[in-house]
């Protein structure tokens, strides 16, 4: 897939709107100052060959609404301030994108990978910092045409009110992200590792991570890390050039072609 750029325009005195490539230092793709996902429709996604995102795209319904809609949600309930953090502007400029339900999750993910000999140095790896938040991120890379893959946990080992809530952020999850690829695993990332319940449940889980061996991965892990890379070596689908350019963004991104 070619290389992204993003184009923000800005609304603020005295500040200009700027073209910008993957950045040489990555720090640059994570300042709330280069792009504010509150503000998403400032944001431009460039390709070499298309631009992004696409008014025919956001009228394409996910669940109640359309992804316009729910882009709107985002500062219409804050939650630029209350789910996505600096960090997650890199999205933009990714080339695939995996979403995971947490940190533990990403390390986790890469650490196998690394054993199995797997290279997923160009993969941008998000963590949502929660399963009931992966659905926005989802919209942000449907809503931008991002190639991304999702992980998560059914959680099918929880009993009670933790079971009806589990079902229905499984629902949620399904309808959200469409057609995108995913896995899921049966119980959870941490109970594969054997780590249960417990007050230092992450710490417990980084550590069992750490001590894993290319032979001792459990097979419902290393089953998914293949999905992962099967997914991600994979030739992307082609995507649909963009028609509905505006005259100004067809200007910047004249400009992003001649970097």
């Amino acid at each position: 897939m070619s290389p992204s750029f993003i184009f923000i325009h800005s609304s603020r005195p005295g500040l200009q709107s700027t073209c910008v490539s993957q950045p040489p230092n990555p720090s640059l793709a994570h300042s709330p100052q280069l792009a504010d996902i509150g503000n998403w429709r400032s944001i431009t996604r460039m390709t070499r060959s298309s631009v992004y995102p696409r008014a025919a795209k956001l009228k394409e319904v996910v669940g109640p609404k359309n992804l316009e809609q729910h882009l709107d949600d985002i500062p219409g309930h804050f939650f630029h301030r209350t789910i996505f953090s600096p960090d997650d502007h890199q999205v933009f400029f990714a080339r695939k994108v995996l979403l995971v339900e947490g940190p533990v999750d990403r390390y986790g993910i890469q650490r196998v990978a690394d054993l199995l000999g797997m290279s997923l140095a160009h993969l941008t790896v998000i963590s949502c910092n929660g399963k009931e938040k992966i659905p926005h991120y989802a919209t942000i890379c449907s809503a931008f045409e991002i190639p991304y893959f999702v992980l998560y946990d059914l959680d099918n080992d929880s009993t009670g009110k933790d079971s009806a809530k589990h079902t229905n952020q499984n629902a949620t999850i399904s309808e959200a992200i469409k057609g995108a690829e995913k896995h899921a695993f049966d119980t959870s990332f941490e109970r594969l590792l054997g780590v249960g319940k417990s007050n230092h449940k992450t710490t417990s889980a980084m550590q069992a991570i750490d001590e894993l061996t290319a032979t001792t991965i459990p097979q419902a892990i290393e089953e998914a890390v293949q999905a992962i890379g099967a997914w991600y070596t994979r030739a992307p689908d082609k995507i649909e050039p963009a028609v509905d350019i505006p005259p100004t963004t067809a200007t910047a991104r004249q400009g992003a072609l001649e970097l």
